[in-house]
């Protein structure tokens, strides 16, 4: 455009008037100075905005902040993508611990990456990052602009989840533009738990096909045993935690039942997306064709919406969800009762009921990392 256009011309042209008229008043006299000066000055300035208001490119808020108008950055406020992008000199972070509603509790890294990264990635290289202790991070770093997109993600190392904030823009309301000075609020951040163990191998009060006597577990002649870990041997050693419940073919009636609690355990913490899976054993792995049915009854708890014959996940090999979150404490017991199809089974097979988070065992967040740690239940047969 050139600088002679209609709005330059009127911004001139009342300035021009002004200053004639200041000319004039020397002609004047003093008496008439005041209303000369008076006039002269109206009519310059509403030339002067005239032509401003005409650019169409002067605006209060061009100058003393960005446009309200636009993307909702991380702090929940209306941001701009084309205003000017001004430095971030300081950053001040803040988070609330979820349940609790502590702010000095959240622990990790706040992480920015360039727009259109994908940071589940291994090769996801971030611009720069701010470490959040005790719920507060203060970054000084000028690498950050304001009207700049970011993808943004808080890893809560081992305490806490981790959270995927997406594409946001920096800056609004929440921005000091004189002091460099962004202001973030994370909102929620989850302390995660951990999942009790489902089952006590060592249990005589039933859960284990009704035995209620420690010899009978530790007897190979037995309908169901407790071998020694990732075996149905039995070697005489003492039976403990996460051993092999095996099923003996000779002396079994084609059926045998087990009691689990599903559980998310701690106070003010969570557990996202947790999983009840089977598992083929790595070396010596099932089929899938053992059992011609796996029924599931709830025996007390919360309902956690387990089907109530889960043969086909056992034949896919694949994960039940327990739902988008437990919050620590809740737990539910459950019934799981195997018809076994003896025809189909081999020596030394086993396979694992496996609880874990994230939706997968071993399941893992946008910034690939795992968080609870699975726990599980292995089960073999003899033959």
């Amino acid at each position: 455009m050139s600088f002679w256009n209609l709005p330059t011309v009127l911004g001139v042209a009342g300035i021009s008037v002004f200053i004639l008229v200041l000319i004039g008043v020397f002609k004047v006299g003093k008496k008439n100075m005041k209303a000369v000066m008076g006039v002269s000055a109206i009519a310059g300035i509403v030339l002067l905005m005239v032509g401003m208001s005409a650019s169409g490119t002067f605006r209060i808020q061009d100058v003393f902040q960005a446009s309200t108008e636009g993307t909702i950055d991380a702090g929940g406020n209306q941001v701009t993508t084309d205003g000017n992008a001004l430095p971030i000199k300081t950053l001040k972070v803040f988070a609330k611990e979820k349940y609790s509603n502590s702010y000095t509790s959240v622990g990790g890294t706040l992480y920015f990456y360039p727009e259109g990264t994908d940071i589940s990635k291994p090769n996801a290289k971030s611009i720069t990052s701010a470490t959040v202790t005790s719920g507060q991070a203060n970054l000084t770093d000028t690498v950050l602009m304001t009207n700049t997109p970011y993808e943004i993600a808080f890893d809560g190392g081992t305490s806490h989840y981790d959270y995927s904030f997406g594409n946001q823009v920096l800056g609004g309301v929440n921005y000091d533009q004189y002091q460099g000075l962004l202001t973030m609020n994370l909102g929620e951040i989850a302390s995660n738990g951990s999942i009790a163990d489902p089952l006590t191998e060592t249990t005589i009060s039933g859960d284990i096909n009704g035995v209620t006597a420690l010899t009978t577990l530790n007897n190979t002649g037995s309908e169901i045993y407790v071998g020694v870990a990732g075996t149905c041997a039995n070697s005489g050693a003492a039976i403990a935690n996460d051993e092999t419940i095996c099923y003996n073919e000779t002396t079994g009636d084609n059926s045998f039942y087990v009691y689990f609690t599903a559980e998310c355990v701690g106070g003010n913490k969570e557990c996202q997306e947790p999983v009840m899976c089977f598992e083929w054993a790595s070396s010596n792995p099932v089929e899938g064709n053992e059992f011609s049915s796996i029924t599931v009854q709830r025996d007390s708890g919360t309902d956690l919406g387990i089907p109530s014959n889960v043969v086909d996940w056992f034949a896919e090999e694949s994960c039940l969800s327990l739902g988008d979150v437990l919050v620590g404490g809740t737990s539910g017991k459950y019934k799981i009762t195997f018809t076994v199809d003896e025809s189909n089974t081999d020596a030394s097979d086993y396979f694992n009921i496996v609880f874990d988070d994230l939706g997968d065992i071993n399941g893992k967040t946008d910034l690939r990392n795992t968080k609870i740690g699975k726990t599980d239940i292995n089960f073999g047969f003899i033959v």
